[in-house]
């Protein structure tokens, strides 16, 4: 089953429901309850700041690329509302790995697939840019997640997923919600090919396709 439907019912239901009934404090960065959305009357700083890695100091780490790439996407967003998500995140974090352990998969990749998540929740998703994730929803999305891994006979095939393309060609892998999807290779010279892949949550999923040469 497809879970982006239940994704956008969960991220869509008011509080608190999903969202966490708090707020970074304007000045203070400290949590305080509300309704989602920031308070305060001290003037915030005009400098774009970035939340720190958790648990990490360098700067070329995934947490901060993840955050620069939202921060690039969505302009709008507050670094407070970053710091609230990475609050989350690292809370989160305790449970994913454990079940990634049980599941016989490394730290590494319960980190990647918290990132990937965050990614998603933010980028294609109803929760507004002033809302802070909840650590419950925020965990059940991440452990939805599987790899896919795209094959294709020749290689170098162009792919979409449910209608939307990918930049890279095959061989090409990534995190996607577990459920069936719509893949389509594509190559020049080559006839096209539609057929639907199934992404099993925290396992590694082949999407293959032979491309017959066009008469």
């Amino acid at each position: 089953m497809n879970v982006r439907p239940l994704l956008l019912l969960v991220l869509s239901l008011p509080a608190p429901y999903f969202l966490e009934q708090h707020v970074m404090s304007e000045g203070t960065g400290q949590m305080s309850e509300g309704t989602g959305q920031r308070r305060g009357s001290k003037k915030r700083s005009t400098e774009r700041r970035r939340p720190s890695a958790p648990g990490r100091s360098s700067q070329d780490d995934d947490f901060y690329v993840t955050a620069n790439m939202i921060q690039t996407a969505l302009p709008a967003i507050d670094y407070e509302v970053l710091v609230c998500d990475q609050e989350v995140i690292t809370r989160s974090l305790t449970k994913i790995n454990r079940i990634y352990e049980e599941s016989g998969l490394t730290q590494e990749r319960a980190n990647e697939s918290a990132l990937a998540a965050w990614k998603e929740v933010r980028l294609n998703s109803p929760l507004r840019i002033d809302q802070c994730m909840n650590s419950s929803s925020f965990i059940n999305f991440t452990l939805t997640l599987g790899r896919i891994v795209f094959k294709s006979t020749p290689g170098e095939a162009d792919i979409t997923i449910n209608g939307k393309a990918l930049p890279d060609k095959t061989t090409h892998n990534m995190l996607y919600e577990s459920g069936t999807h719509t893949v389509r290779y594509s190559k020049d010279g080559y006839e096209t090919v539609e057929k639907p892949c199934t992404v099993l949550e925290r396992k590694e999923n082949d999407c293959y396709a032979e491309l017959k040469p066009k008469p």
